[in-house]
């Protein structure tokens, strides 16, 4: 659900293949209306955890 007032809300989440250690995350904010202010999806080579991704998610 949006945001009220002049809140930014901000979702990331990861994921992970453990056969390849290879991971996408993902960021996306959204203003109060729902609209999408930014968003970025990136792959990582060589991640060794679940937590790793979820850690580079949030940075």
């Amino acid at each position: 659900r949006p945001p009220t007032g002049s809140i930014v809300k901000i979702n990331f989440d990861g994921a992970f293949e453990k056969e390849s250690f290879r991971s996408c995350s993902g960021i996306v904010a959204r203003n109060a209306h729902g609209e999408v202010l930014v968003s970025r999806a990136v792959f990582h080579p060589n991640v060794g955890s679940p937590f790793a991704v979820e850690a580079i998610a949030c940075l």
